[in-house]
């Protein structure tokens, strides 16, 4: 903002042409930097010298850009000139884009893609159809550009774009049917944005990131309401949310302090920035004593790189595995997710390793969150069928290949056309959080934090049950338990053919039991932590030996 000032101040010297060349290169030296929200507003005042709509500034999320989407010409060189409107309406429409305005976006790209300078301006004018939800006209356009562009850089990514649009169009039976309400706007919801919500220590007790009044701040000038601190919450005895609570200083500073992670040890992983290097972000460890933080300190080369981005940690409910983005070299495009081992210090061993083309795109996969009861790892990505923005998405642990592979969209009930992020979802796959924009209003980019309830996962499971001479036995008793205890007994019986069927809940141990006139008892122990879908399950054969 004194950058901003200080232009003002200076106006009145300048002539109106020199004013607006300022304007100009003031803008490209804030979109340079990844801030467009000032960069918009010169842009706009070298395209029309009248006032603009004051608007307030927003605290940005920490990666929320598609690291692909380069803008293309605007380098004005003797073999390259492009006119100066022509030049500032595609910029106006990139900030636009960048800073989620998805219908001024729309609005400004139907202008700058009927120039003659941006024909690249004809994918991102679609891009933005589609965060639109305008899902076949956006198809129509994206179609149009693979056809008369089949060389072009941005090719590859409108064919991921369109079979996107192709999925939003479609009906998918094995989506997850759930219910998104925007979380407690008293607790999560407060001030001027909020975001990525993570269980601390246990699933009744969340921390989360936020811009609120009450905020660190270390100079009289700052405004806590612009920048993100770290919070607490748990559950009280009628199972609504607590107050939130600020961490404090050492934990939050004058920066933007994001996206906690915290060990079973302790050690806690957060994001840390600040708005004159927004491209400078990187993961940093603090460790806790009752709630309190010793000083943080940025983790080495193995995690952080100069000049690249490292992002949305999360570390392994055993404390053994960090988790990230970022997007360093040796990628697959974009913000890619990672992971090194950890020490019970919380300190990082050896080299971080890509999770591999089985998980990252060319474009960006972030907010990694693993599901232990699962094994299933849970991300966001724009480079997959997306039905705009980021969609979450979940991927399976392939024991014998030592890989998570395959992912899978959750869903239209879940995701939306926006950026839906941050996803963190219980033990039982009940009841979980995500961070999406998706209630913004006014062309503004706020995100909130979002809270679901998924519909019980239940597990089609197949029993059958022989005698040791391998021969089917019918009309044996059957009996179900959890060894918890918490779920109700199961009594069954099998059929003429020795089987027997039913759905069990995700997520539980369960000891089986059979008996039969004539037969010594057996059983076996079956488990439904090891799938985050339904499927049907063939048990492991039950045989009973004659008495």
């Amino acid at each position: 903002m004194y950058k901003f000032l200080v232009i003002l101040i200076f106006l009145p010297v300048i002539s109106f042409s020199q004013s607006k060349m300022a304007w100009i290169h003031n803008a490209d030296n804030y979109y340079a930097n990844a801030d467009y929200f000032n960069a918009l507003k010169l842009y706009q005042f070298a395209q029309n010298d009248s006032l603009i709509k004051k608007q307030n500034v927003l605290p940005y999320e920490v990666e929320l850009t598609n690291q692909k989407l380069t803008v293309e010409g605007i380098q004005l060189d003797s073999t390259h000139v492009i006119p100066m409107n022509q030049y500032v309406t595609h910029q106006i429409a990139m900030c636009h884009f960048y800073l989620h305005n998805y219908q001024l976006a729309e609005q400004s790209f139907k202008i700058s893609a009927a120039l003659p300078y941006y024909e690249s301006d004809k994918f991102h004018y679609a891009r933005a159809m589609k965060s639109n939800e305008n899902y076949q006209l956006a198809a129509n356009l994206l179609e149009e550009f693979i056809l008369t562009h089949p060389t072009d850089s941005l090719t590859p990514i409108a064919k991921i774009e369109l079979e996107g649009c192709k999925y939003a169009l479609e009906n998918h039976s094995d989506n997850w049917i759930t219910q998104v309400t925007m979380a407690d706007t008293s607790v999560f919801n407060r001030g001027t944005v909020s975001m990525a919500t993570m269980f601390f220590g246990r699933q009744n007790r969340l921390m989360f990131s936020s811009a609120r009044k009450g905020g660190v701040i270390l100079k009289p000038e700052q405004n806590s309401e612009l920048l993100f601190d770290i919070y607490w919450t748990e559950k009280s005895g009628d199972s609504t949310w607590k107050s939130a609570v600020n961490f404090g200083r050492p934990l939050n500073s004058a920066s933007h302090d994001a996206t906690a992670t915290i060990s079973n040890n302790n050690v806690i992983y957060y994001t840390r920035w600040n708005d004159k290097y927004r491209k400078d972000q990187y993961i940093h460890l603090a460790r806790m004593v009752d709630f309190k933080f010793y000083e943080s300190y940025t983790l080495e080369s193995p995690v952080n790189y100069p000049g690249k981005k490292s992002i949305t940690p999360f570390v392994s409910e055993d404390g053994k595995t960090l988790y990230f983005s970022s997007n360093r070299d040796g990628g697959f495009g974009g913000m890619d997710i990672w992971k090194i081992p950890i020490d019970d210090q919380g300190r990082t061993i050896g080299s971080a390793v890509n999770l591999g083309p089985e998980i990252n795109s060319p474009l960006d996969e972030i907010c990694p969150f693993v599901h232990a009861h699962s094994n299933t790892l849970f991300f966001s990505s724009n480079g997959y069928n997306s039905i705009g923005g980021y969609d979450v998405f979940k991927a399976g642990y392939d024991m014998e290949m030592n890989i998570f592979k395959g992912p899978v969209n959750l869903g239209k009930s879940l995701n939306s056309s926006k950026d839906d992020v941050y996803f963190i979802i219980d033990s039982l796959m009940l009841n979980g959080f995500l961070t999406s924009d998706r209630a913004s209003s006014d062309n503004v980019y706020p995100t909130k934090i979002f809270e679901f309830k998924n519909d019980q996962i239940l597990i089609a499971s197949i029993g059958h049950v022989t005698g040791t001479d391998g021969k089917s036995i019918a009309k044996a008793k059957v009996e179900i338990k959890d060894v918890t205890g918490s779920l109700a007994i199961i009594n069954l019986e099998t059929d003429a053919n020795g089987k027997f069927t039913t759905n069990l809940p995700f997520g539980y141990e369960f000891y089986i039991e059979t008996q039969m006139p004539g037969y010594i008892p057996n059983a076996i122990n079956f488990s439904t932590k090891n799938s985050s879908t339904a499927q049907t399950v063939v048990l492991e054969k039950i045989q009973m030996e004659k008495k």
